[in-house]
């Protein structure tokens, strides 16, 4: 997993790029004590051939920082160009926002990301 914090609220999250300081990268985000919107332009079932250790490392990892994450995360995009998978993803987000603690918005398109982080940060 990889952080682009450039266009800070709005952070990028790759779920496919491994990159070994990731939960530094979450500390500092948790350090600036502003809210910000997490962006995926990947589906959620691309991280499932992630190895169970990773798994597992991840889900401890939220475990302990969920209080974090629910203060200082107003919420997730995921971007999902496919119409049907978009459908199902839509349909998963409640289970996934229970789960991380935070709303969970399934767009269609990148020209809709700016009004779901807006409506999120509100």
């Amino acid at each position: 997993m990889f952080l682009d914090t450039t266009h800070f609220p709005l952070v990028r999250m790759c779920l496919a790029h491994a990159e070994p300081e990731w939960e530094s990268q979450f500390d500092a985000l948790f350090a600036r004590a502003q809210r910000f919107v997490l962006l995926s332009v990947e589906s959620p079932r691309d991280g499932d051939d992630a190895p169970q250790n990773e798994r597992k490392q991840h889900a401890l990892w939220l475990k302990r920082n969920r209080p974090a994450l629910t203060q200082w995360c107003a919420g997730a995009v995921i971007v999902q160009t496919s119409r049907t998978l978009a459908i199902a993803s839509k349909a998963m987000a409640p289970a996934l926002a229970k789960a991380f603690g935070f709303p969970v918005r399934i767009v269609e398109s990148e020209a809709d990301i700016d009004a779901e982080v807006a409506h999120l940060l509100r």
